[in-house]
């Protein structure tokens, strides 16, 4: 096993066992780790997958599992690397700074904090760029005929979820939101 496959099993694991430790904060509390789906539960279920399934893919090949794929030059792998480290950091940070108020959607009955610290005063959704990069970092190392579609798919999908999480967070937290959103990028 070479040095990449390494590095992309140990991500993988760190970002496995911070979710394992969000989702245990989450339910400790009595929170909802699943809110109400901001467009159709359908179209969210699918971005996740449609974004996750690349990762999957690169993580069974980088395991040793032979998966089709297109061969690119090597520094078009080394930025997928890198790429991917940065997108676990900021899932990593995203899920830290978050923690017990971590939940997928909107909020059913369960109460929200705006969190405008940690890594949430660079970018106002974090996790999402972190799925976002580790999506391309994921086609970039393993190039697939059948990932880099559904990649794109799940990329578009989750932004626009953001848009309409934001329309929510407005409406929710009004001007302080706003000065928000003035000061912080949706992204980077």
């Amino acid at each position: 096993m070479g040095t990449q496959s390494l590095v992309v099993l140990l991500l993988f694991l760190v970002l496995s066992v911070r979710m394992a430790m969000t989702i245990h904060a989450v339910r400790k509390r009595g929170g909802e780790l699943y809110g109400k789906a901001s467009i159709t539960n359908f179209v969210v279920l699918f971005s996740k997958f449609a974004a996750l399934f690349p990762v999957l893919l690169m993580v069974v090949h980088m395991a040793g599992v032979q998966i089709p794929s297109y061969r690119l030059p090597e520094f078009v792998q080394l930025a997928g690397i890198l790429i991917m480290i940065i997108a676990s950091g900021f899932l990593y940070l995203s899920l830290a700074d978050l923690g017990k108020f971590t939940k997928m959607g909107l909020p059913k009955n369960d109460t929200i904090q705006l969190q405008t610290n940690g890594i949430y005063r660079f970018s106002r959704n974090p996790m999402y760029l972190g799925v976002i990069l580790l999506t391309i970092s994921s086609v970039l190392i393993v190039p697939n005929i059948i990932s880099l579609p559904i990649g794109v798919t799940g990329i578009y999908l989750h932004h626009l979820i953001i848009l309409k999480e934001e329309a929510f967070l407005e409406k929710k937290f009004g001007q302080r939101y706003s000065i928000y959103k003035k000061h912080t990028r949706r992204y980077l």
